[in-house]
């Protein structure tokens, strides 16, 4: 988890929380996670927002953010819907897909479904119905941030509630680009989860839209926060009756002060990366080391350093991830998942940095 930047948590519409999603859920807050909810399989017939936001709030204690709202005239669970829509809160425009139930024959999958914009709503009537599910959403998000980061949304939130956009059911005053901005920043701090709908097997219904909601909402590896890393243990004597202990103390720093991270973040000498898994390649005979790469680039070859057992180590091959595949490539920069190949004496949680004299001079 402390390799990821943000969740996604895909719940089944008809089922709500699961057991295993409160342990993932858990495990992703340990580490501060900004978070999206994808309500999946809207086309069964048992499936419920109302019951699935309920169940998020309930047992996950976070604050879900629906954003969009199904087109009646266009239900997705309707065995006649020829073109399942959703209403996109933030925009008001309509978001509408093709049939999927164009079927490929070679291996009987259903392929995806060709999305359009439209906008505006229609009917009129339906168009005064989402203006006040957006007032909604601009209501609850009003009332789950905390105002001091957000100065520009309060102001255009209580600028609107004066004029009397609240009973008209539409904050005016608060545009799209606004909202957006708003439920960014909310989402980072993980003060809301944006949610959003969808049939990922029928056709990819609502995919691209939760797509466009992971680059608007979740944050960019520049965006990530200052990162904590672990240095080896330090062993330390203490006078203890009888004699002296041995006493074992965890050190953790904050990377910005590590002397191979005072250049920019993006610089090839501050490299910061972490190892999320090792296996055993059984066709090259060496080990394989999974990492995510926090600043700096890691060039094919390269000397790294293990802060963690405080160990040298080289990166005699560096690999692109294409599902079983390793892809040989010269360069890994910044927000990338790579395969190291070679690694002796690293395991999965240890940090590597860019080797540098200075570490074993400074601790």
């Amino acid at each position: 988890m402390s390799v990821l930047d943000g969740v996604v948590v895909i719940l089944d519409a008809s089922a709500g929380v699961q057991a295993q999603t409160e342990l993932v859920w858990d495990q992703s807050q340990k580490h501060s996670l900004p978070s999206i909810f994808f309500l999946n399989k809207m086309d069964k017939d048992t499936s419920s927002i109302e019951d699935s936001i309920q169940s998020i709030t309930n047992r996950l204690g976070a604050t879900p953010l629906l954003i969009q709202a199904l087109h009646p005239d266009y239900f997705i669970s309707s065995p006649n819907c020829s073109n399942p829509s959703f209403i996109d809160l933030i925009n008001l425009e309509t978001c509408q897909w093709a049939s999927s139930s164009k079927i490929e024959a070679s291996n009987s999958k259903v392929l995806p479904s060709e999305m359009s914009i439209i906008n505006s709503i229609s009917p009129s009537s339906l168009e005064e119905e989402m203006r006040l599910e957006r007032s909604k959403v601009v209501e609850k998000l009003g009332d789950s941030i905390n105002e001091e980061f957000h100065e520009d949304f309060v102001t255009a939130y209580f600028d609107g509630m004066e004029k009397g956009e609240e009973s008209e059911g539409y904050f005016t005053s608060i545009p799209p680009s606004l909202l957006n901005a708003t439920i960014q920043k909310a989402c980072h701090r993980g003060e809301v989860s944006p949610t959003y709908l969808g049939s990922s097997l029928r056709g990819g219904i609502g995919v691209e839209c939760l797509l466009d909601g992971i680059c608007d909402f979740l944050p960019s590896p520049l965006e990530r926060p200052n990162i904590k890393t672990f240095i080896s243990p330090r062993r330390t004597k203490n006078k203890v009756e009888g004699g002296e202990k041995d006493e074992i103390k965890e050190q953790f720093v904050d990377i910005s002060s590590l002397p191979s991270t005072n250049q920019s973040i993006d610089s090839h000498s501050s490299l910061l990366s972490q190892i999320f898994k090792v296996t055993y390649d059984r066709k090259r005979g060496q080990f394989v080391s999974f990492i995510r790469i926090f600043g700096g680039s890691l060039r094919s070859g390269d000397f790294i350093f293990n802060s963690t057992r405080q160990i040298k180590e080289k990166a005699s091959q560096l690999c692109k991830i294409d599902g079983e595949d390793l892809i040989s490539i010269k360069e890994a920069k910044i927000g990338d998942v790579v395969a190291i190949v070679g690694l002796k004496h690293s395991f999965t949680g240890d940090t590597l940095t860019f080797f540098n004299k200075g570490w074993k001079e400074r601790f």
